[in-house]
């Protein structure tokens, strides 16, 4: 999968201030992306009020990075 956003490819978030009603971000498993021109690759937050646990990330390539 190819991503080019000039922001975060991909943001994992899990609620912010007393937001915790879904309960964290949890069990997501992110493989065999390219990401192109983007502030951040696999970013983790800030908006993580219900926790963040079990992320499972392989084979990112980041072209451009800025």
């Amino acid at each position: 999968m190819k991503f080019n956003t000039g922001d975060d490819c991909i943001a994992i978030k899990s609620g912010k201030a007393n937001d915790t009603e879904y309960g964290p971000a949890q069990h997501h498993v992110i493989q065999n992306c390219t990401m192109n021109s983007g502030h951040g690759g696999l970013t983790l937050g800030s908006e993580m009020s219900a926790g963040v646990q079990n992320i499972y990330a392989r084979n990112l390539s980041m072209l451009n990075e800025n």
